[in-house]
Order: C-alpha cells, then sequence, then structure tokens
C-alpha cells in the first residue's frame, strides 16, 4: 500500500519558521512508508538572506525518504541547486489560444468588444501567448 502525505505548499507570502518546519517534515516523513513534498511556484517564494536555499537543502536532507516534486520558472539559483533533476514543461501555443478563445467566449463584456473588431480578438490572443511564454493558468 502507498502510503502519501503532502507536507506543503510554499506561496510567496508564507512565513516558515525553519526549526519547526525542519521537525514537523522529519516527524511526519518517520510515518509512512513513502512521503511525498510538492512545493509548487518556489520561484514565487520571497528570498530573503538566502531563505529560499535554506528551505531547498532542508527538504533535500529528507531525501531519501521522500520524493521530492518542486515547480518553478527558470531561475538560475534555483537550477542550480537542484543541478541536472529538472524537467521542462511548457504549454503547446494552440493549447493556449484555445484556451483563450473559450475564455473569451465565455466573457459577455469582453466578447462584445472581439464581435465589433474583427482582429481585436486575435491580437489579444497573440499578445498573450507571446508574452507567457508557455506558462499559463
Amino acid at each position: 500500500m502507498l502510503e502519501t502525505c503532502i507536507i506543503a505548499t510554499v506561496a510567496s507570502k508564507l512565513e516558515i519558521h525553519w526549526l519547526n518546519t525542519h521537525l514537523c517534515c522529519q516527524n511526519v516523513v518517520r510515518g509512512f512508508s513513502k512521503g511525498f513534498i510538492i512545493i509548487d511556484a518556489l520561484d514565487e517564494y520571497i528570498e530573503q538572506n538566502g531563505t529560499r536555499e535554506v528551505l531547498i537543502r532542508e527538504i533535500q536532507a529528507l531525501q531519501p525518504d521522500v520524493h521530492l516534486l518542486v515547480t518553478s520558472r527558470r531561475v538560475p539559483n534555483i537550477q542550480q541547486e537542484f543541478g541536472s533533476l529538472q524537467l521542462e514543461i511548457r504549454a503547446k501555443d494552440d493549447d493556449i489560444k484555445h484556451y483563450l478563445a473559450a475564455r473569451i467566449f465565455k466573457a459577455t463584456r469582453l466578447r462584445c468588444y472581439v464581435n465589433d473588431d474583427e482582429g481585436l480578438q486575435e491580437t489579444i490572443v497573440d499578445t498573450i501567448i507571446e508574452r507567457c511564454q508557455g506558462i499559463y493558468v
């Protein structure tokens, strides 16, 4: 049986108390045959006096007892901490285009403007695709 424990999701405004977090993670991980730590958007975590690196070292110290999944944009010091263990996930422009077309269709007020100007939807979609660089929600 696979026992799963999601220990923490770190957001940009979350304050972490290192000693408590470290002890908590160790205690939780010991209670399971397999553990998983998922940290979403590590690049959005506010970096102050090396705190991001401390967090990374703390969670890496829990290995091999845990499996680690971290998402982040390309940030050199984060990439350095994880070395070659990286996988780039990027949305295809066509997928973003279909998603945006559906959202514009559902947005009644925006749809009115787009219907009045034939090129407006294309301009909106093309601009967003160009600027999001494969990352969208």
